[in-house]
């Protein structure tokens, strides 16, 4: 797939305009992490909106062996849309990563600790430290 010269990429753009649309109308907010393998969605919302989201991604029949890497109820909104303060990138919630990934890491073999750690680096990928957050939540 061509990535642009500012990172990103056409294909991804459609991917995640289409994410943000049928997420945006369920009340689930994401970021989206892919590689060339495989892709992470982090999903919040309520619980019935996110399961019935999961549910509709995982019939979608372009999609194969989805997992859930972490479910966890919290009490806080942990402001995921935050993310697209620091990505100028497509839709504002997608970061596609071309090179720097071993074709041996996938998702569902790390654990979630170490998915949530990757998630803070890749978030923090390219931004200057002022305004890196330490955390995902």
């Amino acid at each position: 797939m061509p990535v642009r010269d500012d990172g990103t990429c056409e294909e991804f753009d459609r991917i995640a305009e289409q994410a943000h649309r049928c997420n945006a109308q369920t009340g689930v907010s994401f970021f989206l992490v892919c590689t060339h393998h495989w892709f992470c969605q982090v999903l919040e919302g309520s619980e019935p909106a996110v399961r019935r989201t999961l549910a509709r991604i995982a019939a979608d029949k372009r999609h194969f062996d989805c997992r859930v890497i972490e479910a966890t109820a919290q009490v806080q909104h942990a402001k995921l849309d935050g993310y697209a303060t620091v990505h100028k990138s497509i839709a504002n919630r997608l970061l596609f990563l071309e090179r720097g990934f071993s074709r041996a890491i996938v998702p569902y073999d790390r654990t979630a600790a170490e998915m949530l750690d990757l998630c803070n680096a890749l978030r923090s990928f390219g931004v200057p430290s002022e305004q890196r957050q330490s955390e995902l939540c």
